[in-house]
């Protein structure tokens, strides 16, 4: 793994799991930009840091691995596992995802994130299983 995917993921997986957040400001650009499929976009550090302590607040034995992470020029893109208990529903939940992330002399200044937010929902018991879901339309 290059020096830069190695920061990244150790990066990463220290701000997520240890809750070190100012870790972020080694790997994101103050301005970054995150894109979701769940929420607005994050416009800036400050965002990106309160977002991943809201996480963390929600689900205090949360763990973050990055399974793979690769570069093809400015770009990085991650592949990664989330999974911890919510505090409001007790249940357990896993989710992965995966990332792309533009960087600018060596930090993120746009990042695509894309994850399974209905499988999430559906391990909280906030939304019926699929099956169900079918059953009630058929």
């Amino acid at each position: 793994m290059s020096e830069s995917l190695d920061k990244i993921k150790v990066t990463i997986e220290d701000a997520y799991n240890n809750g070190n957040l100012d870790r972020l400001n080694d790997i994101y650009d103050p301005n970054a930009v995150r894109h979701t499929n769940s929420t607005r976009d994050l416009i800036g550090l400050d965002a990106i840091k309160k977002a991943v302590a809201n996480m963390q607040q929600a689900n205090p034995d949360m763990s973050f691995s990055l399974d793979e992470v690769f570069e093809v020029g400015d770009k990085r893109a991650i592949r990664w596992v989330q999974q911890g208990t919510n505090t409001a529903t007790g249940k357990v939940w896993r989710n992965t995802g995966s990332a792309i992330c533009h960087l600018v002399d060596g930090k993120v200044i746009e990042e695509w994130n894309s994850f399974d937010l209905l499988g999430m929902f559906q391990q909280l018991g906030l939304v019926a299983p699929t099956e169900e879901l079918t059953a009630r339309n058929s």
